[in-house]
């Protein structure tokens, strides 16, 4: 019957192909939701690693560290990519989102661009954003880009922990 889902008009009485009642009854239920994505009945988990980022989701705090050296042209998209789901289901109970940089020493506009969108979202969700473990030189781009003025900037961890009660 899943597939009869996929040819809703073709079993659906209306265009004459007969069909079993049970299968009309299951179509005439999947129509209304059709093109739409359910959401999951499971929620992304609290700690999710991949090669390129870690994230971890701790009561109202989303923590980024993308993994180094370099977040350049091919990284950005894909640590957008493991990201924004975990923004976007978070939502309003985002209090707090901290992005670690500190094992990454380059960036690239595709990097720096990744981390607006963070910001940008976050701020939607009327969450602070704050900025983590950023080395000398890769501070200095940020400034020199004005990023920097879009997120806090934790100097070490007992300045993080104060910006985050």
């Amino acid at each position: 019957t899943v597939g009869s889902i996929g040819f809703a008009g073709s079993c659906s009485g209306e265009s004459g192909v007969d069909c079993p009642p049970a299968v009309r009854a299951e179509v005439r239920r999947a129509v209304p939701i059709f093109g739409v994505i359910p959401r999951m009945s499971s929620p992304l988990p609290d700690h999710h690693a991949t090669s390129l980022v870690e994230i971890t989701r701790r009561e109202g705090v989303l923590l980024i560290k993308p993994a180094g050296p370099s977040i350049g042209q091919r990284e950005a998209p894909i640590i957008q990519g493991e990201v924004i789901p975990y923004l976007t289901e978070m939502g309003k109970s985002l209090d707090h989102l901290v992005v670690d940089l500190s094992s990454v020493t380059f960036m690239s506009s595709m990097g720096l661009g990744m981390c607006i969108s963070f910001r940008n979202t976050a701020a939607a969700s009327k969450s602070d954003s704050i900025l983590f473990g950023v080395c000398k030189e890769l501070l200095g781009l940020l400034s020199m880009m004005k990023i920097e003025k879009l997120y806090k900037i934790a100097k070490d961890q007992p300045h993080l922990d104060k910006l985050l009660k």
